[in-house]
């Protein structure tokens, strides 16, 4: 399912801003970002099947690279990836995903029912918009490690009660989402790294701050 949202037009004469955001992508999801956008056939095959490593490929008008968050099954017990594929231009930004991804969601929603939000994000350029999308999966990922910081606290404090058999299991589960949720997460900074060596050439070295925090 595609959604669109459109950035307020901008008084500095830059363009305004696009966001489509791609839920369950379809083949007439990624003809249309293929005849409106001229993507390249390399990273319009990357769109539907999902790929298996972080990656980032630099093109001439567009980046395009493969995100992972982590998302916890309460199923399961464990955190596992969810994948988020985004593509970048001067006025463009393409997130396209399988899973439901709470932080991304709650950005789109607020860029599209809130006109005051809309100026915030998308006010500037995609460049800025994309500063704004990664800090909040930040901040979501940070949320899931309190929890399982706070997972860690709870079985320390039934070990010392003399409830080590009990814990036991507990511990193996923590132990499995702590690798899982450390497997997703360390590949990002190559992401960020490159996003911060090809603003210079990409965006015009003005988000080098922003990209340097992240």
């Amino acid at each position: 399912m595609r959604n669109i949202v459109q950035g307020p037009a901008s008084s500095a004469g830059r363009p305004q801003v696009t966001w489509i955001d791609i839920k369950d992508p379809e083949e007439a999801d990624i003809t249309y970002l293929q005849e409106t956008y001229a993507l390249h056939s390399l990273v319009v095959d990357e769109l539907i099947p999902p790929a298996w490593r972080t990656k980032v490929e630099v093109f001439p008008d567009y980046l395009f690279f493969a995100y992972y968050y982590p998302i916890y099954s309460k199923a399961h017990r464990h955190t596992r990836p969810a994948e988020l594929d985004i593509i970048v231009g001067k006025n463009l930004l393409v997130t396209n995903h399988y899973n439901s991804i709470v932080p991304l969601k709650a950005l789109f929603d607020q860029c599209n029912l809130y006109e005051d939000k809309r100026g915030n994000f998308m006010g500037q350029t995609a460049g800025y918009l994309l500063f704004h999308v990664l800090t909040k999966l930040q901040e979501g990922s940070l949320v899931k490690l309190d929890r399982i910081n706070k997972k860690l606290h709870h079985i320390e404090d039934q070990i010392f009660m003399g409830n080590e058999r009990q814990m036991l299991q507990e511990i193996s589960y923590l132990k499995a989402d702590v690798i899982n949720f450390w497997r997703i997460v360390s590949p990002q900074g190559e992401i960020f790294e490159s996003l911060h060596s090809q603003n210079h050439s990409f965006f015009g070295g003005e988000l080098r701050p922003y990209f340097t925090r992240l």
